[in-house]
């Protein structure tokens, strides 16, 4: 009988050390009942060129979503157009004991970073760039349009509107792997549909604006038949609006990407004829969704797909609205 006792005492106690040793663990991922805490689970946005409008937009989407589902949130961004400085930045936020990253990993420079965030138990989420799963390891979540598609899109729109005939041009801010992936898809578009248009090699913008202009102007003046361009950034509606202007090319008809609030400007003026209205703020909004599914434990698929509409003067306020929020959110 008093072995019996004495065994139950002991079975008590280890039961209460386990349910000790539970409520313990909870808390470096949630509230100290067990349950998850959002306000223990800090995310952060990992990007270049803070101040840069299309990225404003990014980053108003996520800190509305992540404020909306309860998440302290942070922008961890350099201020330059170099990868390295804002990786140097997101490695301190790991540090800071951020638990989940959007990563604006527009170069495979920042996989080996998303690999060392993984190794930390960091969720990671890639908007924007599509990358095939396994090429950045560690990687839990991707999404975006496909530039390739919306490519091919531009190209239709474009022969379209100038008669299915003369030379077009293509320009980049560089030659990344997803403006690559544009310029291919309208190529292709082209060369496949379109057999009396000309499509001129891709050009290297650049992001000084002087210059991508003193490009483009090259491209007009050397090309007499050129009867439309593509860029695949989203400086190139300002750079072929004001290279038709210097080169008196009023007729030529371009399209290019992102609706900031200088390119909403431009397709309503009739100066550009249409934008690629990548999804921005979706894509931010829905990172923030995936982390959060991701950090209370549950499955996700690797790849979400986005649609990024060729957008006319018809259909561009809604984007102005979006821009409006934008100015006021970081008061412009």
């Amino acid at each position: 009988m008093k072995k019996t006792k004495l065994l139950l005492v002991v079975m008590l106690v280890i039961s209460l050390l386990t349910l000790i040793g539970c409520g313990s663990s909870a808390t470096t991922t949630g509230a100290s009942d067990g349950k998850f805490d959002p306000q223990k689970n800090p995310l952060a946005i990992i990007m270049i060129l803070k101040g840069h409008p299309v990225h404003n937009i990014v980053q108003m989407g996520f800190l509305e979503k992540a404020k909306e589902l309860g998440y302290p949130a942070e922008i961890l961004a350099s201020d330059d157009a170099a990868a390295s400085s804002s990786i140097q930045i997101g490695e301190a936020g790991l540090s800071k004991g951020v638990k989940g990253m959007l990563v604006w990993a527009f170069d495979p420079s920042y996989y080996p970073f998303i690999k060392k965030a993984s190794d930390a138990k960091v969720k990671t989420v890639v908007p924007h760039f599509p990358i095939k799963e396994g090429d950045a390891p560690g990687l839990n979540a991707n999404l975006s349009a496909d530039p390739f598609k919306y490519g091919q899109e531009a190209a239709k729109a474009i022969a379209e509107k100038v008669g299915k005939k003369g030379t077009v041009a293509i320009t980049q801010g560089s030659f990344n792997t997803t403006e690559n992936q544009a310029a291919e898809g309208f190529k292709k578009a082209m060369t496949d549909n379109y057999p009396n248009i000309k499509v001129l090699p891709p050009a290297e913008e650049g992001f000084d604006a002087a210059i991508a202009i003193s490009k483009a102007v090259g491209i007009i003046q050397s090309n007499k038949d050129l009867v439309g361009a593509f860029s695949t950034t989203g400086g190139g509606p300002a750079t072929w609006a004001s290279a038709k202007d210097q080169a008196n090319k009023a007729d030529l008809i371009c399209i290019g990407m992102d609706y900031t609030e200088q390119n909403i400007d431009l397709v309503k003026s009739g100066k550009i004829y249409a934008i690629v209205a990548q999804p921005l703020f979706e894509e931010a909004q829905r990172s923030v969704e995936i982390l959060d599914k991701l950090l209370r434990g549950e499955k996700v698929p690797y790849f979400t797909p986005l649609e990024a509409p060729i957008v006319t003067k018809d259909g561009i306020d809604k984007y102005l609205d979006i821009i409006t929020k934008v100015k006021a959110f970081f008061k412009k």
